[in-house]
C-alpha cells in the first residue's frame, strides 16, 4: 500500500503501527542535546551487535560481520522510524521522534533516503551536518532539510 503523504509505504490500516500526522504548531523541535544523545546511544547499540563478531577469527566470522553492519546500517534506523512511530531506540530513550516536515509520519521511503544515502553523503562533513540544528531554528539538521524530515519532542 502507497500513502503519498508519508512519502511512500505506509502500514496497513488500522495496524498497530498506523501513525497520525502531528499538527506542527502544536509540537516543539527536539533539542540540539537530546538528538546528540539519542544519536549515540544507537551508535552504542551498534557497537554492542558488533563487538561479538569482531572478536571471532575466521572468515565466516568477517562476511558475517559484514552482513550484519550493513543490516544495521541499512535497516535499523527505517524500519524502526517507519513502525515506531518515528523513534530508534535512542529516541525513544530521549523522548523524541522523526516527522515528515509537514507534520505526516514518516514512511519507509523518506526514512531510507535520510538515513543511508544523505546522512552517508553528509557523513564527509559530520561536523557541519550534527552542529546545523544549532543555528537553524527548528533545530533541523542538514539531512533533515534534504529529506524533507523534522525532529520533535514527542514528550
Amino acid at each position: 500500500m502507497t500513502d503519498q503523504t508519508s512519502g511512500g509505504w505506509a502500514a496497513p490500516s488500522g495496524s498497530a503501527y498506523e501513525q497520525e500526522a502531528v499538527n506542527r504548531s502544536s509540537v516543539s523541535p527536539a533539542s540540539w542535546f537530546s538528538r546528540v544523545w539519542a544519536a549515540l546511544i544507537d551508535g552504542l547499540i551498534g557497537v554492542a551487535v558488533y563487538i561479538p563478531l569482531a572478536v571471532l577469527d575466521s572468515d565466516s566470522a568477517s562476511v558475517l560481520f559484514g552482513i550484519s553492519f550493513l543490516a544495521y546500517y541499512v535497516l535499523y534506523a527505517p524500519l524502526m522510524l517507519t513502525f515506531n512511530r518515528g523513534r530508534t531506540l535512542g529516541k525513544m530513550a530521549l523522548g523524541i521522534r522523526v516527522i515528515n516536515y509537514d507534520g505526516d509520519p514518516i514512511g519507509f521511503p523518506r526514512a531510507l533516503l535520510r538515513e543511508v544515502p544523505v546522512k552517508w553523503i553528509l557523513g564527509i562533513i559530520p561536523l557541519i551536518d550534527s552542529l546545523w540544528p544549532l543555528w537553524q531554528k527548528e533545530n533541523r539538521a542538514l539531512h533533515d532539510l534534504v529529506a524533507g524530515t523534522w525532529v520533535i519532542d514527542d514528550r
